[in-house]
């Protein structure tokens, strides 16, 4: 027996026992310094620089794209197949992404997705693929940034999130053949 009549029981786990436990380490992290402070070059650290460095380009892509537009207009891609047999009288296409999700957030009624190639017109924005989207121009009434999704408000309170490469240039090019419809 122990003083005050408490009978002690040895644990073979050390983290249970009071005779096995280890002494008490004020700080019992053994990472280098230089990661703890931030400035090694570790997986998180690089990821986030590429990041940044894709968007900086993307950036420095719609400046360009936004100054060229200003003085020779829109560019026009020539498109064949299912793209060309859709396109209207007087439609041409500015801008193709291989490989884009366009969400739509319905007001009440939840959310939809569609997945596919997305054409950006004279005209509206066409996502062709399996869930075929068409969103006429005329209908857009607000383009914004989020991260790197480029976020469409359209006039009846609808949202689109469009989740595609280079979303700071697309949203000059929407935003150039929004100007060139209303001229």
């Amino acid at each position: 027996m122990t003083p005050a009549g408490r009978l002690r029981i040895a644990y073979p786990y050390q983290y249970f026992s009071l005779f096995h436990r280890p002494a008490a380490d004020p700080y019992a992290s053994h990472m280098e310094e230089s990661l703890a402070i931030g400035s090694g070059r570790g997986p998180g650290i690089r990821d986030a620089e590429e990041i940044l460095d894709r968007a900086r380009q993307d950036e420095r892509d719609a400046i360009e794209a936004r100054s060229r537009y200003r003085e020779d207009g829109l560019p026009v891609l020539e498109v064949d197949g299912p793209v060309a047999e859709r396109l209207r009288p007087g439609e041409t296409v500015i801008d193709a992404r291989t490989s884009a999700v366009v969400s739509r957030h319905l007001r009440g009624d939840g959310t939809d997705d569609h997945p596919g190639r997305l054409y950006l017109t004279t005209q509206r924005l066409m996502v062709v693929g399996v869930a075929p989207l068409d969103v006429g121009l005329a209908e857009i009434d607000e383009l914004a940034l989020a991260g790197e999704r480029l976020l469409v408000t359209l006039r009846d309170g609808t949202g689109l999130s469009i989740d595609a490469s280079r979303p700071r240039l697309m949203r000059v090019q929407i935003a150039a053949a929004l100007a060139a419809c209303r001229t």
